[in-house]
């Protein structure tokens, strides 16, 4: 039996992949792995050492959550599966090893207020940029690595669940 926490979809979205290699990739993907079960009650302060990539996950018992790495939270917990125990968490666990790498905001939006001389009437004025266009070299690295990063997070989960 083991402990899987599992990340969102957005949260693996906001990891930029592209930065990692395929033996990071694999690193990142064992650090949310543990050989024990956990529910989410049974965990104490401190770190986790039974981790299958080698390094440990401290947690910290707030008010009725439980953190991460002093900033991953925990989305849904205690999920029995036929093989251990998910948690799914709102962000990417990186080992300490390897730099951590997010992708900036998709779209960054400005509203300001506009008033309309003929009727006196103010409503919002935004403008919306978007990061600037990546060529197509860059996007197939990218889903090409997402891919990769995908499929071994999911083959993990269909073969240890």
């Amino acid at each position: 039996m083991m402990h899987r926490w599992i990340p969102t979809d957005p949260a693996i979205d906001r990891l930029d992949a592209t930065k990692y290699t395929e033996d990071q990739l694999r690193s990142i993907v064992m650090y949310h792995i543990t050989q024990a079960v956990r529910y989410s009650t049974q965990f104490n302060n401190g770190p986790i050492l039974s981790l299958l990539e080698g390094q440990s996950i401290n947690v910290a018992i707030g008010n009725d959550s439980l953190t991460l790495n002093g900033n991953v939270g925990i989305v849904v917990s205690d999920t029995f599966a036929t093989t251990g125990v998910i948690h799914l968490i709102g962000e990417v666990l990186i080992p300490p090893t390897i730099p951590a790498v997010f992708k900036p905001p998709a779209v960054l939006v400005s509203i300001t207020p506009a008033t309309t001389p003929a009727t006196g009437t103010t409503s919002l004025k935004g403008t919306t940029r978007s990061p600037s266009p990546t060529n197509k070299a860059t996007n197939d690295a990218e889903s090409t690595t997402k891919l990769l990063f995908g499929t071994v997070l999911g083959f993990l989960i269909y073969v240890i669940v």
